[in-house]
């Protein structure tokens, strides 16, 4: 693949840069953190710039007051708890992060090559971490606890990537923002060989997430039988999909999902907080931070110690609600629901079923992994931006031909 250098540059670096944090090679060394400021510093200005550039096609006072509100909501607990400022400092940082990639980032990737490019800035990445893992001595494959493997295999794939999840992930996003540009502009040969490596890849990292998130993809761009429906239908149509893909969902969650034990271990530990905090009305809406973070025990044994050992961290949603109350989950509802709105106004078709289909791959993780809280795995903040870039290319297309 040819490399030109121009103005997105900044982002495919910040992009390596991010991905090459979740690495075991930078992370045993300790290092993580700087690589993540470093990474999210560049992808966070470049952003802001595009944001506010006079040549853009977005509702700049809409999107920006959506942002404040969403900063509000998920940050006004924190200023109520007893946290050290340096928490304070970290935890801001987090959200910070992910309300402008979340909300401001429309103007960012508003090309499919943007969104082309920076899939080859997370393999260049991966494969970065995959050499310093052979290199360093750190390795590249982990060895699975009994039960969460598949077909009882006991080993799996990890590329140099802290967590064989993550490494999973990355691998879907790459395949996403391949596959999209595929289907609007066309399919190149490399980018051909490049999916059909993700998903070996992905089978080898032996992550039974990363498959079920592979497979509901793949599913949810069967969202283009909407346009085959009269116009004049299609909203009202979308909507009751939208619901009835949402109580499958629940079905699918409650009687199938949870019948592996990992999947049930992580929805208890929702449970469990939700049964020990029931009655405590100031941290259900504010969150809980001041109770978990900068204890003797780190911040997973902490919650565990005081709500049960018989759960786990991993949902989405636990975590928002740790850190930052009802107000914060009603942030991320908001987010969503913004998203599935991009979808449902988008003119093109292929930018709807792209956007549908990432956001809800996006929010299906949330019920396994915390991604779409997280500034350590490159997965969930590349969805949102790829989410806003096809919304900005809607934008552009419609500016252009003046509809």
């Amino acid at each position: 693949m040819k490399v030109k250098l121009n103005k997105y540059t900044w982002i495919y670096i910040s992009i390596f840069i991010i991905t090459l944090s979740e690495s075991i090679f930078i992370n045993n060394r300790g290092l993580d953190n700087l690589f993540e400021y470093i990474g999210y510093g560049i992808l966070l200005i470049y952003i802001i710039f595009s944001f506010f550039k006079k040549d853009n096609y977005v509702d700049k006072k809409g999107n920006f007051i959506f942002f404040i509100v969403i900063l509000i909501f998920s940050s006004i607990g924190l200023w109520f708890q007893d946290i050290t400022k340096f928490r304070l400092f970290i935890l801001e940082f987090t959200i910070l992060a992910i309300s402008i990639i979340s909300v401001l980032s429309v103007n960012c990737m508003c090309s499919l090559d943007i969104i082309r490019g920076s899939a080859y800035a997370i393999l260049i990445g991966i494969i970065t971490a995959s050499l310093l893992g052979i290199i360093g001595g750190d390795g590249i494959i982990d060895n699975i606890k009994a039960g969460e493997g598949i077909l009882g295999i006991s080993l799996g794939l990890n590329g140099g990537i802290v967590f064989k999840n993550y490494y999973s992930a990355d691998l879907i996003i790459i395949y996403i923002s391949i596959y999209i540009y595929g289907k609007y502009i066309k399919q190149k040969s490399i980018d051909k060989l490049i999916k059909i490596l993700c998903l070996v890849l992905c089978i080898l990292s032996n992550s039974r997430g990363g498959l079920a998130l592979f497979a509901i993809f793949i599913i949810s761009t069967n969202y283009s039988i909407i346009y085959s429906i009269s116009k004049k239908y299609r909203k009202f149509i979308a909507l009751l999909a939208i619901v009835i893909v949402g109580l499958i969902t629940i079905n699918v969650f409650n009687n199938i999902i949870l019948g592996f034990s990992t999947y049930a271990y992580r929805f208890r530990g929702l449970l469990n907080y939700l049964n020990y905090y029931n009655g405590d009305s100031f941290h259900m809406i504010f969150g809980n931070a001041e109770s978990f973070y900068d204890k003797s025990s780190s911040y997973v044994m902490a919650v565990r110690s005081t709500t049960g050992y018989d759960g786990s961290l991993e949902m989405s949603w636990l975590n928002i609600l740790i850190k930052s109350g009802l107000l914060g989950v009603l942030a991320y509802v908001l987010i969503f629901i913004r998203m599935f709105k991009f979808a449902i106004k988008s003119s093109n078709k292929i930018i709807s079923v792209g956007i549908m289909a990432i956001t809800i791959t996006l929010l299906a993780s949330s019920l396994v992994e915390a991604y779409i809280q997280s500034i350590h795995c490159i997965y969930g903040i590349m969805s949102y931006m790829v989410i806003n870039g096809l919304y900005g290319c809607d934008l552009k297309l419609k500016k252009e031909q003046n509809i």
